[in-house]
C-alpha cells in the first residue's frame, strides 16, 4: 500500500506552525517568570549589600546565596516541566523521563570498548528518552553517560545520546564502527573475540573509523557507499565530534557526542532563544534524512526513484 513519505520539507512546515501556535506562547510564560525572579534577585541583592554597612556582612551574604539557590532550583525544576512543551516541535516523537534503552543495548552490539582499564569500575547512566517513528521506522533516543572510576579519578568516556533505529533486515553478526579520534579508542576486546577488520574503498571514512565485524560478508553489505554517505552527512550536520555506530540484530545503533537540544542550562539566557529552536530543528531534520536515506526512500517499492 502506497503512503506519503514524511520529508524534511514536511517537518519544516510542522515545526514552524507548532512553534508559533503552541510552543512560543508557553515559553513566553516561562521566560517572564524567569526574568521576574532575576530582576527581584538583583534588587534584593543590592538592598542587602547596602544594608551590610549597618549589619554584619555575613547576614546579607547568606540571604543572597539562599535566594539565588532557590531561584536556581526553580529554574531547574521548571525546565524539566517544559521539556514536553518543546518536544511538541517534533510531532513524530514522544518524551519519557526514563530511558527506553537498557545497558544491554550497548553491551550486545559492542558499541563501546568492553574494558578500558585494569582495576576500574565502569559506570553507565541513562537519562530521559524520546521515542517515535519516521516513515514507519521506529527510532529511540536516550541521553547517556559512560565513565569509569580509577583510583580517585572519574573519567568520562562518553557523554551524549544513543540512537536506536529498527532496521528492515536482521543482522546475523555484529558490525562495529569506532571513532579513531576518541581519547579512549580501543579494539582489543573485538580482536580478542575474533572480530576482523572490514576494509572499505572510502579512504577518508576508513581513516576516521575502525570498522570490525564477526561477519565479513554481512558487514560489506551494511557498510556500503550509501551508508557511508548518509552516516557521514548526519554526523557532520549534528556536529558530533566523536561518533560510534553498530549493527546488531534488528537495530542500528548510533552514539553521538551531542545534546538533543531540549535542555536548559543557563538561567540568564532566554528560553525563547532562536538558536535553541534551530538546534532542535537541525538535529531532527538530519535524523529524518539519515533514516529516509538508509531505510525509506531508496528501499520502499512505492517510492519513485
Amino acid at each position: 500500500m502506497a503512503y506519503n513519505i514524511y520529508t524534511v520539507n514536511n517537518f519544516s512546515a510542522d515545526f514552524r506552525r507548532i512553534l508559533d501556535q503552541d510552543v512560543q506562547p508557553r515559553m513566553e510564560e516561562f521566560d517572564n517568570a524567569r526574568l521576574s525572579k532575576i530582576h527581584l534577585g538583583i534588587f534584593l541583592s543590592l538592598v542587602l549589600l547596602f544594608l551590610s554597612i549597618k549589619i554584619p556582612v555575613i547576614i546579607p551574604v547568606i540571604l543572597i546565596i539562599l535566594y539565588w539557590a532557590a531561584v536556581t532550583y526553580f529554574y531547574e525544576t521548571q525546565s524539566k516541566k517544559y521539556i514536553p512543551v518543546l518536544v511538541q516541535l517534533v510531532p513524530f516523537f514522544s518524551y519519557f523521563d526514563i530511558s527506553v534503552l537498557k545497558l544491554e543495548d550497548l553491551t550486545f552490539p559492542r558499541l563501546f570498548p568492553k574494558t578500558l582499564a585494569t582495576n576500574s569500575l565502569l559506570s553507565f547512566h541513562f537519562f530521559d528518552s524520546f521515542t517515535g517513528s519516521i516513515n514507519r521506522v521506529n527510532v529511540d533516543i536516550s541521553k547517556f553517560v559512560y565513565s569509569y572510576l580509577q583510583r580517585s579519578s572519574a573519567l568520562c568516556v562518553f557523554s551524549g545520546i544513543v540512537i536506536r533505529v529498527r532496521t528492515k533486515d536482521f543482522a546475523q553478526g555484529i558490525t562495529v564502527l569506532r571513532p579513531r579520534n576518541s581519547k579512549y579508542f580501543s579494539l582489543s576486546d573485538l580482536v580478542n573475540d575474533n572480530f576482523e577488520k572490514v576494509n572499505v574503498s572510502d579512504m577518508v571514512f576508513a581513516s576516521q573509523y575502525a570498522i570490525y565485524s564477526n561477519n565479513q560478508e554481512e558487514a560489506k553489505r551494511l557498510i556500503n557507499k550509501k551508508f557511508i554517505k548518509c552516516f557521514s552527512s548526519f554526523v557532520k550536520r549534528v556536529k558530533s565530534p566523536v561518533s560510534y555506530c553498530a549493527f546488531c540484530g534488528n537495530y542500528m545503533y548510533m552514539a553521538l557526542t551531542v545534546d538533543v537540544g531540549f535542555s536548559f542550562t543557563n538561567i540568564f539566557k532566554s528560553v525563547k532563544d532562536e538558536k535553541a529552536f534551530s538546534k532542535i530543528y537541525n538535529n531532527f531534520a538530519a535524523l529524518i534524512d539519515v533514516v529516509n536515506g538508509l531505510y525509506v526512500i531508496e528501499d520502499d517499492p512505492n517510492t519513485p526513484s
